[in-house]
């Protein structure tokens, strides 16, 4: 899989899980139901994340990578 390909694949699973997250809540949130979500298939989700915990840990890290640039650029402005 091309790696363009393969971020906007990522990008998907992550906002599917953020859509379950915060409509069931993180114990109502199965890697299955998040792989049914984004259409993609379960076998994937464990291959990238491993499992439940390791998808929502790079959802926290990848946010906090975002946090950091837009209140790095809102200093240097």
């Amino acid at each position: 899989m091309r790696e363009d390909t393969k971020a906007a694949r990522r990008a998907q699973i992550e906002r599917a899980a953020y859509k379950l997250l915060k409509e069931r809540g993180y114990g109502g949130t199965s890697m299955l139901g998040i792989a049914k979500e984004a259409k993609a298939s379960n076998e994937t989700l464990y291959r990238w994340y491993g499992d439940k915990k390791g998808l929502f840990k790079t959802m926290v890290e990848n946010n906090a990578r975002t946090t950091k640039a837009a209140l790095d650029a809102a200093i240097r402005d």
